[in-house]
């Protein structure tokens, strides 16, 4: 009779262990990554690597020296401009460099970390500068469309293309 109730026992202690339907038990996310359903979510600012682990910052792909190849309604011109990390938290980046300025403006990195936004009015030397730019993953550029309007309100508008150096 034991032997029956230790089989019997194991038996049932197989088809519970069976039942175990949770689609997360073998799922790893990564760092900033959490499993719900068998997917895993990335925290905001986050994004999954070639391992599908949630521990790549989204804004990590503007991070780079560029030559920047611009045209404005007053005209061209090439220079080079750098894209850094903000301290101002994981969804912003500083662009140093624009519109051939010695400056840096903190800009917004989108939710999805595909584009990232320059605040409207925001200051830049003698004047605001506010836009938008994208990043192209199949080259590995930025374009960038924005308007400097100077002290006196007249406003210039550019869309340049930025090559990683």
């Amino acid at each position: 009779m034991k032997n029956f109730i230790n089989i019997f026992l194991l038996a049932s202690a197989l088809i519970v262990a069976s039942c175990d339907t949770d689609p997360c038990r073998d799922v790893t996310c990564g760092t900033y990554g959490t499993c719900s359903e068998g997917t895993c979510t990335c925290e905001a600012g986050y994004e999954q690597d070639t391992d599908g682990l949630c521990n790549t910052e989204q804004r990590a792909k503007f991070i780079a020296g560029y030559n920047l190849s611009e045209t404005c309604d007053s005209g061209t011109d090439n220079y080079s401009v750098t894209i850094a990390t903000s301290s101002q938290g994981i969804m912003k980046i500083n662009v140093t460099g624009l519109y051939g300025a010695a400056r840096t403006v903190s800009v917004d990195v989108s939710s999805d970390g595909s584009q990232f936004t320059i605040p409207e009015n925001t200051p830049y030397g003698t004047g605001t500068i506010q836009g938008t730019g994208t990043y192209n993953t199949a080259d590995m550029t930025v374009t960038v469309n924005y308007a400097f309007t100077d002290a006196l309100g007249s406003v210039d508008n550019c869309t340049a293309t930025l090559t990683r150096l």
